[in-house]
């Protein structure tokens, strides 16, 4: 795809990524997580993160952009149309 429209951000895997990333973060932080152990914390957040991230922006073909932008994008195609 070479579409280099802008895209919301809630439509970015790599944004979605990092959100889970946070939330399991904050779970280990508070221990409120029984599902993973420390280490297994340290190997999410130090290893296999930063390798997801890095195939995510390899795949990355757009940007992401706010509404504002978009729907000032979108407005400026119809007055050119």
């Amino acid at each position: 795809m070479n579409d280099s429209t802008p895209k919301s951000w809630y439509l970015s895997k790599t944004v979605w990524v990092n959100v889970l990333t946070l939330a399991v973060s904050v779970l280990g932080v508070f221990e409120a997580s029984e599902l993973l152990t420390e280490r297994q914390l340290v190997l999410l957040a130090g290893l296999v993160i930063p390798i997801v991230n890095v195939i995510l922006r390899w795949l990355t073909d757009r940007p992401i952009s706010s509404f504002v932008k978009i729907a000032t994008i979108e407005r400026l195609r119809k007055r050119g149309s």
